[in-house]
């Protein structure tokens, strides 16, 4: 199967994983791809997992354990066919508990030449994530803080108004282009 646009990547991304279909799943990612979850500043550390069959058998270790879905998702193109980014729900329901979680994830893909994903940076509620995957057993290689927590919202924040600001100024400079234009028909 082969994929072109990044809506079409992220569209098969979330309904492959929804059901667990894995060995599809990560025919979607680049041998050497990598997974990497961001905390924030550098010094808070990250979590990675490096290369297509650790990726895949980091989401299906805990296949009979969870049920994973997405909601509200917001795909975002750039100006480079090759980088996206998609701000979207997570959700994920604990097998034996029923507990529910839900964590709002910025994730940014990167494709290589085929078009397949070389990496994801995830940037996510630590304390969420920290909780369910405590839940899961899974060992999680960074415990995060309070005060992590806020520097990697800052850190959203500042990536949000850079990009409203650069929307911004091409509303501004199409408007002054199309005034001047106005101004020259008549």
């Amino acid at each position: 199967m082969t994929i072109s646009k990044p809506q079409e990547i992220w569209e098969f991304y979330k309904r492959l994983l929804e059901s667990k279909e894995f060995d599809e799943w990560g025919n979607l990612w680049a041998n050497d791809g990598q997974f990497v979850i961001a905390y924030g500043k550098e010094n808070f550390g990250e979590e990675t997992y490096q290369g297509r069959e650790n990726i895949v058998s980091f989401f299906s270790d805990s296949r009979e354990k969870v049920k994973i879905y997405f909601e509200n998702d917001v795909f975002q193109a750039t100006k480079n066919p090759d980088i996206f980014f998609v701000t979207f729900d997570f959700n994920a329901i604990i097998t034996a508990s029923r507990n529910h979680y839900k964590n709002r994830i910025v994730c940014q893909f990167t494709l290589d030449k085929q078009g397949k994903i070389n990496e994801r940076i995830e940037y996510v509620d630590p304390i969420k994530r920290q909780a369910f995957l405590e839940e899961l057993s899974i060992e999680n290689p960074a415990y995060i803080n309070l005060e992590t927590r806020a520097s990697i919202l800052q850190s959203t924040f500042e990536h949000y108004f850079k990009m409203a600001m650069d929307h911004h100024t091409k509303v501004a400079t199409t408007s002054h282009i199309l005034l001047i234009v106005v101004a020259a028909i008549r």
